[in-house]
């Protein structure tokens, strides 16, 4: 059984937890709920790698575009003309 504790909170027992009913769907829902989390996951696989595959890409473009680099005053104009 239940029963408060001293500090006002509700103690268990490990025979309490044990007795818990937990409701669970039938297997066949269970198993297409895997197969849907198992999809969720491919995806999240496919889209890391193709994160990984942009920031190598945007790597090797700002690296080959440091030898470019020149005083901003040189390429543009500002102020009155």
């Amino acid at each position: 059984a239940m029963a408060a504790g001293t500090s006002g909170q509700i103690e268990l027992s490990v025979s309490t937890i044990q007795n818990i009913k937990i409701p669970l769907p039938p297997i066949d829902i269970q198993k297409k709920i895997v197969e849907e989390c198992e999809k969720i996951d491919q995806v999240v696989t496919k889209n890391k790698e193709m994160i990984r595959e942009m920031q190598t890409n945007m790597e090797a473009i700002i690296s080959s575009l440091e030898g470019l680099r020149q005083p901003l005053k040189t390429i543009m104009c500002y102020g009155k003309e």
